[in-house]
């Protein structure tokens, strides 16, 4: 995991860095476990190369994946004293229910980590260490909520430059999400009005920094506004190249539906919207789909994410397409179960079963995931 604090203002870096000296000198050595957590929480916090993903290394050393079975359970053990220890109390109550939020969410399955045992690979892990990061400097920044909002106000200068001030962009998510989650009018009135009161030429710039959190906390107001942003877009695809649309990165089953359904009551075809959730559905390998069934996939999709019963009937459908989207609907509930659903259709001995786990892995950019799918595919023949 790259360390995204060192790019933050060098202020902002002065006082990160002040704040892990302060509780180096207050690290007890009667907590090993707490201590090399630490240690290697502040390498990877004051390094500027990639650390070789050395923090999330040392978390799952101390993750019991049989144990786990609610996001919240991995703050049992050395997890949650670690993070009580470098969060203010303020600041890991926000950590406890942006966990709540995160288990709610779709999640890219590009983790490297796959434990071959557990009934849960713990796919999020990747957010959960970024927001540990995230809280951390927030909490060390020692802003205000008003100071906070305004830290990520967008700027135009005289030459048309679009900038941040100070430059919190990175980690400002997490905060975010979990305000407009909770309800927080004024974060909500200062999002809603940067989305309807800017020219539309500008939506990728803070849809980059807006997006993530709307979609997490399914607050249908904002929603509203990121649909009317979609159709006034030429380009289907610019504002949101890269993680939302195309990895799966942070939306709730609340916030698909939403989307999906705003195709259905305009009754009338969205370009560039139902182009945008047809990415989601096939990123990549669409397994043959003709651009004549997207919207009936979509509406499939709808349906799955809508009926559980229903999406486990279509794991046993004849049509590999439907086979496809039930599962990629589980994942958009668990990406966990979602695993553990791949698993088992790779060994129902139906050809197509194999073909739409490897596509679904593939799409989503999951290559560790899909080397472990492909191996156990190998291991059958």
């Amino acid at each position: 995991m790259y360390s995204h604090i060192v790019d933050l203002a060098d202020v902002l870096q002065d006082k990160v860095s002040k704040r892990l000296y302060e509780l180096q000198a207050t690290l007890g050595a009667d907590d090993e476990e707490v201590r090399k957590l630490f240690l290697n929480f502040q390498k990877e916090l004051l390094s500027a190369e990639d650390t070789e993903e050395g923090f999330m290394d040392s978390i799952f050393t101390c993750l019991d994946s049989e144990a786990i079975l609610r996001m919240e359970d991995m703050l049992a053990g050395p997890i949650g004293r670690f993070v009580r220890f470098v969060l203010s109390e303020d600041y890991f109550d926000l950590f406890k229910q942006f966990l709540k939020i995160e288990e709610l969410c779709a999640f890219s399955l590009s983790s490297m980590y796959i434990p071959s045992g557990g009934k849960r690979p713990l796919l999020h892990i990747h957010a959960i260490c970024y927001a540990i990061k995230d809280l951390f400097a927030l909490d060390a920044m020692g802003a205000d909520d008003e100071e906070l909002l305004n830290s990520c106000r967008i700027e135009e200068s005289v030459d048309g430059d679009v900038w941040y001030l100070p430059n919190t962009f990175n980690i400002i998510g997490e905060w975010l999400t979990v305000k407009i989650r909770t309800g927080d009018e004024a974060v909500v009135d200062y999002i809603a009005n940067e989305l309807s009161g800017k020219d539309y030429d500008y939506s990728k710039l803070w849809c980059e920094l807006f997006i993530t959190p709307v979609f997490k906390s399914a607050n249908h107001r904002l929603l509203v506004s990121i649909i009317r942003l979609l159709r006034h877009q030429e380009d289907y695809f610019d504002p949101f190249e890269g993680n939302i649309f195309y990895q799966h990165i942070g939306i709730t089953p609340e916030s698909m539906l939403f989307l999906l359904d705003s195709i259905e009551k305009n009754n009338q075809s969205v370009t560039n919207l139902e182009f945008l959730l047809y990415l989601m559905l096939f990123p990549q390998e669409n397994l043959g789909l003709s651009e004549n069934q997207y919207a009936e996939a979509l509406s499939i999709a709808a349906k799955c994410l809508r009926d559980s019963a229903f999406r486990r009937q279509l794991l046993s459908d004849t049509d590999y397409h439907k086979v496809y989207i039930a599962l990629w609907a589980i994942g958009f509930y668990d990406a966990d179960e979602a695993w553990n659903v791949s698993n088992e259709l790779i060994e129902d001995e139906r050809p197509q079963s194999k073909k739409v786990v490897l596509a679904y892995y593939q799409n989503h950019w999951a290559k560790k995931g899909l080397e472990v799918i492909t191996q156990r595919i190998n291991q059958q023949r």
